[in-house]
C-alpha cells in the first residue's frame, strides 16, 4: 500500500497568518478591529493594503502550489526506487523534501545544483516558496497537521553559520541547538524532540549519534484526521486478504455503504475516503485490477496521475478495507544517489561550505527516514520524521449502478487534499508507501 497525504490550503493565507503553530500547538490571534470614527485617510490605506494583501495571497499559493507539486513528483520518483514488489513501503515525501531543501540551503556550487536538480526545484524561489507551503498547511481545521523542522549542531565540532541558521529559523520555522554530540543525553534529547513533533509515533528515528557526526537537520509531519462518514465498529468482520502468493491471511476489514469519489479502469479500482466535516483530505484506496500486479499499477502513477484520480466523480457503493498499522523505516542514501543527487554524500567533493562559520567541510553521511500510519472505524493517523546526518569531510454525472469494492489484496493507498469551495488545496504530498501485508506490523 501506498499512502499520500497532501497538505490542505487555507482559504486565504490571512487565515493562515491566524493561526499559527509552534512545537506542535496553534496559537490564534485576535481580530484587528478599527474604530467607527476612523479618519477617512485611514479606511483609503485600509483598502490598499487589503489589495496588495490579496496579491501577497495570491503569490504566496502560487509558489507553495508550485513547490507541492515539485514535491510530489520527486516523492514519486523516489517511491520507485525504494519499491520492493512484496515489501511494504510507507514515507513522507513532504517530511523528506522539507529536510533535504533545508540542508541544500547550506550547499554550494555542483552539490547544489546536484540537490535542486534531484528534487525539482532548481527554477523555484526555495525559501520563500518553502515558508509559504508551512503557513498555508499549518491552517488545517477539520484535520489536524503539524510540522516541525529543526537544525542540531555538534557543539563540540562546529559552530552553525549564523546566515544559515537564520534562513531555517525564518524559511523553515526551525529550532536551531547546539549540544555535545559524545554526550549520550542528545540522543536522548534529539529522539524526544522528533517524540514530541509527531505525538509519540515515532520514538526513536536515531539508533546512535557517530563519533564525528556534525549535526543533523530533521523534519518531522504528523496527521490525524477523522473519516467524514466514521466506520460502525459493529459491521468490522474478520476476512481474507490475498497477500501476493496468493496466500490468504486474515485481517479485520471495516464495511460501510455510501458515497464515495470512485474510479475503475482496465489497470486499477479507487476509492477515496473524505476526512473532516469540510472534507478537506481525502485517502484513496487503489488495489489492481484482476490479473495486474500492484508493481504494475504503481509503475502507472505519478504526482499527475494522482491528480486525475483525485477529480474523480462521486458514486454509491459498498466499501471494505482492512483496519491496519503500518511502520517502514530505511536509509535513503542509495535511491537519492540513484535519482542524481551524488556529490552531497561524497566526502572528496560535497560542498556544504554554509553549513559552518569555520569553513571547514561537510558532507551528507545518511538521510534516515520513518514513516508510521493507522487506520481504523475512526479515521487515519500518520507521522514521519527525516533525519539528514552531516559530518565533517575529514575527522573534524448520470446515476450508476452501486459498485463493489473489496481491498482483500495488496493496494496503493493516498490521502489527497481537495480543499473547500474556492480552497482548491496545495496538492503537497505528505506521505507515499505499498502494503502488500496490512496485519504485518
Amino acid at each position: 500500500m501506498t499512502l499520500v497525504l497532501l497538505a490542505e490550503r487555507a482559504e486565504t493565507l490571512a487565515a493562515a497568518r491566524a493561526a499559527s503553530c509552534q512545537w506542535g500547538q496553534c496559537v490564534k490571534k485576535g481580530p484587528i478591529q478599527f474604530s467607527i470614527a476612523a479618519a477617512l485617510v485611514l479606511i483609503m490605506l485600509a483598502q490598499a493594503d487589503a489589495r496588495g494583501q490579496a496579491n501577497q495571497n495570491s503569490a504566496a499559493s502560487e509558489l507553495a502550489n508550485r513547490l507541492a507539486e515539485r514535491n510530489n513528483r520527486f516523492g514519486f520518483e523516489l517511491i520507485g526506487k525504494l519499491h520492493k514488489e512484496g515489501e511494504n513501503l510507507f514515507v513522507s515525501p513532504f517530511s523528506i523534501s522539507s529536510a533535504l531543501q533545508m540542508a541544500s540551503g547550506a550547499a554550494s556550487g555542483k552539490t547544489l545544483a546536484e540537490m535542486l536538480n534531484t528534487m525539482h526545484v532548481g527554477d523555484l524561489e526555495l525559501l520563500a516558496a518553502n515558508r509559504a507551503l508551512i503557513d498555508i498547511s499549518l491552517a488545517h481545521t477539520d484535520s489536524m497537521l503539524a510540522v516541525a523542522n529543526s537544525l542540531w549542531g555538534n557543539s563540540e565540532m562546529v559552530q552553525v553559520n549564523e546566515d544559515f541558521a537564520s534562513e531555517c529559523r525564518k524559511f523553515y520555522s526551525a529550532e536551531v541547538r547546539a549540544l555535545p554530540f559524545e554526550d549520550p543525553r542528545t540522543l536522548v534529547t534529539i529522539n524526544g524532540w522528533i517524540k514530541e513533533q509527531t505525538r509519540g509515533r515515532i520514538p526513536e528515528l536515531l539508533d546512535r549519534i557517530p563519533r564525528n557526526a556534525a549535526g543533523y537537520l530533521i523534519s518531522a509531519v504528523h496527521f490525524k484526521g477523522s473519516w467524514h462518514s466514521a466506520f460502525d465498529p459493529a459491521q468490522t468482520q474478520e476476512a481474507d486478504f490475498t497477500l501476493i502468493g496468493g496466500r490468504p491471511k486474515k485481517v479485520k476489514m471495516m464495511n460501510a455503504t455510501d458515497e464515495y469519489p470512485y474510479v475503475e479502469n482496465e489497470d486499477y479500482q479507487g476509492v477515496g475516503l473524505s476526512f473532516g466535516q469540510r472534507k478537506h483530505a481525502v485517502m484513496w484506496f487503489l488495489p489492481p485490477a484482476k490479473g495486474r500486479r500492484l508493481s504494475e499499477v504503481q509503475g502507472l502513477l505519478d504526482a499527475e496521475k494522482l491528480r486525475e484520480i483525485s477529480a474523480a466523480p462521486r458514486r454509491r457503493g459498498s466499501v471494505s478495507i482492512p483496519r491496519f498499522t503500518l511502520r517502514y523505516k530505511s536509509e535513503l542514501t542509495d535511491a537519492l544517489r540513484a535519482l542524481g543527487m551524488v556529490q552531497a554524500f561524497d566526502a572528496r567533493s560535497a560542498d556544504f561550505s554554509r553549513f559552518s562559520s569555520s569553513g571547514s567541510g561537510f558532507f551528507i553521511s545518511r538521510v534516515l527516514h520513518e514513516a508510521v500510519l493507522e487506520v481504523n472505524e475512526a479515521g487515519a493517523e500518520a507521522a514521519a520524521a527525516t533525519a539528514v546526518e552531516a559530518r565533517p569531510t575529514s575527522v573534524a454525472l448520470p446515476r450508476e449502478a452501486p459498485f463493489r469494492f473489496v481491498a482483500d489484496q495488496p493496494f496503493f493507498v493516498a490521502i489527497v487534499d481537495r480543499g473547500a469551495g474556492p480552497d482548491a488545496g496545495t496538492g503537497a504530498v505528505l506521505f507515499a508507501g505499498s502494503v502488500y501485508d496490512p496485519a504485518s506490523q
